[in-house]
C-alpha cells in the first residue's frame, strides 16, 4: 500500500425532515447547528494523519451560498463502543457522551471556498490557502480507530460529523410539474421538473426525497427539467419540492 490514500467522495446524512419545516417552508441551518450526525469511515488499521480534506455544500434554489466556517469532527469506538450521536441535526450540540471517543477537530475557514469558481455550489479544500490560519487546521489530524472495528478484515473504523459556524439553508426550489402528480413505482421513472433547473441542484447517484418526506428513489440522469430515478417509492403530488439527503459530501485524504 503506498503512503497516502483517500476515502474518495462519500456522502453523510441530513434527513430532509430537518431540511424543512413542519409547515413545508425552508429551515435554515443557524450557527452551531449540527449538519450531520456521526458517519462511519473504513480506513487501513494503523495510525494516520488526515492531511487534506475537500468538501462540496450544496446551494440554495440552485445558487451558490455564501461560504461560512465549517467544522469536521472525528472521533473513534472505544471497546466496541461508537459515538453517541451529537443531537438532533439542524440544532446546536446536545449530546455528551462522544467526548471520550474525539480524537480532534478540522475546521474550513471560509476563505478556503473556490468561491466565484463555482457557480452552484461551494467547493471547500484544506489545500487552498486560508485567510484565518489559527481557525484552520492544516497541520493535521492524528486517527487510529479501535481494532477490530472495521467492515472489512484490515481495516479499522473511524467517525466524522459535521457543524456549520453560520447559516446553511438547503432548500432547492426544484418543484415537481406534474399536474397529474406522480404514483408510486418500483421500476425507472422520469419526474418532469421546474423552478430551479435540476442540473444545478443534483447529481446522479444522488438519493432524493420529496418535502413532505416522502421518499423517492436514486438518481440515474438528469435535464434541467427533468430527474430519472430508478424508483419512486411513495406517490409525489405536483409542485412538491425534491430535496437530496446528502446536501454535504466530503473527501478525505490521509498519510499513513
Amino acid at each position: 500500500m503506498g503512503k497516502y490514500f483517500d476515502t474518495g467522495w462519500v456522502k453523510p446524512i441530513t434527513p430532509v425532515t430537518n431540511q424543512i419545516a413542519t409547515n413545508k417552508g425552508d429551515d435554515a441551518f443557524a450557527d452551531k447547528d449540527i449538519v450531520f450526525d456521526w458517519l462511519a469511515i473504513d480506513i487501513p488499521k494503523g495510525t494516520h494523519k488526515v492531511i487534506d480534506a475537500c468538501m462540496i455544500v450544496q446551494g440554495n434554489h440552485g445558487g451558490r451560498q455564501a461560504e461560512v466556517d465549517f467544522q469536521l469532527w472525528f472521533a473513534r469506538e472505544i471497546d466496541g463502543v461508537a459515538p453517541t450521536s451529537l443531537g438532533t441535526v439542524n440544532s446546536a450540540v446536545s449530546g455528551s457522551g462522544h467526548r471520550k471517543h474525539m480524537l480532534g477537530i478540522l475546521q474550513f475557514d471560509n476563505s478556503q471556498a473556490a468561491s466565484d469558481t463555482f457557480i452552484y455550489n461551494s467547493f471547500y479544500s484544506t489545500a487552498l490557502s486560508s485567510t484565518d490560519g489559527l481557525k484552520t487546521v492544516n497541520s493535521g489530524i492524528i486517527v487510529n480507530g479501535d481494532p477490530n472495528s472495521g467492515t472489512n478484515v484490515g481495516f479499522d473504523k473511524i467517525y466524522v460529523a459535521g457543524i456549520t459556524m453560520g447559516a446553511l439553508n438547503f432548500s432547492t426550489n426544484v418543484l415537481l410539474n406534474q399536474a397529474g402528480n406522480q404514483a408510486a413505482t418500483t421500476t425507472t421513472t422520469t419526474l418532469t421538473v421546474n423552478g430551479a433547473h435540476a442540473t444545478k441542484v443534483f447529481e446522479v447517484g444522488d438519493i432524493i426525497q420529496a418535502m413532505d418526506l416522502a421518499a423517492i428513489g436514486t438518481i440515474t440522469a438528469l435535464t434541467t427539467t427533468s430527474i430519472t430515478v430508478d424508483l419512486c417509492e411513495a406517490a409525489l403530488e405536483d409542485d412538491d419540492e425534491i430535496l437530496t439527503t446528502s446536501p454535504v459530501k466530503l473527501k478525505l485524504g490521509f498519510e499513513q
